[in-house]
């Protein structure tokens, strides 16, 4: 796919974010959608890349 071609199919999005060392996934903290897509996407990452290491934000420190 070339960037600003139109859309990207889901598993060439996949494909490209796991050759990646750093991954963000943002949101936005009133539409719980968000959290349903991060959590397919880190699924789908994790069945390519196994070892791949997932680190959070949103939780406090005593959690």
């Amino acid at each position: 796919m070339v960037p600003g071609s139109g859309q990207a199919d889901y598993a060439d999005i996949i494909a490209r974010a796991v050759k990646y060392s750093v991954v963000l996934l943002g949101e936005t903290h009133v539409n719980a959608d968000y959290y349903c897509w991060q959590l397919q996407m880190l699924a789908a990452m994790h069945t390519v890349r196994s070892d791949m290491v997932i680190g959070f934000e949103m939780f406090s420190r005593r959690v």
